[in-house]
């Protein structure tokens, strides 16, 4: 299991990315200062709830995502990744 720091780090920077955002552009949008925001995104210190909350409204995510964690997968899921790739590849084959 990651500690909370990581998944909230992982979660930011995925979010961010996903919203096309640099760390300056999400300084500025969230009014959270840079060396604050390089922090948390390498999962250093403890920000401020009121800090996650700035960065979760200026990402236009609610705050409770930043704390999700992903769920691993399954064998199943696993398994039907395997067969899909292999009759993907086999497909390419002929």
């Amino acid at each position: 299991m990651s500690s909370l720091n990581q998944i909230v780090a992982k979660n930011i920077v995925k979010l961010r990315k996903k919203a096309g955002l640099s760390q300056l552009e999400l300084v500025s949008c969230s009014d959270v200062a840079p060396e604050i925001i390089s922090n948390i995104e390498h999962g250093i210190g403890n920000p401020e709830l009121q800090t996650l909350d700035r960065i979760a409204g200026a990402l236009g995510t609610p705050i409770s995502e930043l704390f999700e964690e992903e769920p691993c997968p399954s064998q199943l899921d696993i398994l039907c990744e395997f067969l899909w790739e292999n009759s993907r590849n086999k497909a390419e084959e002929k």
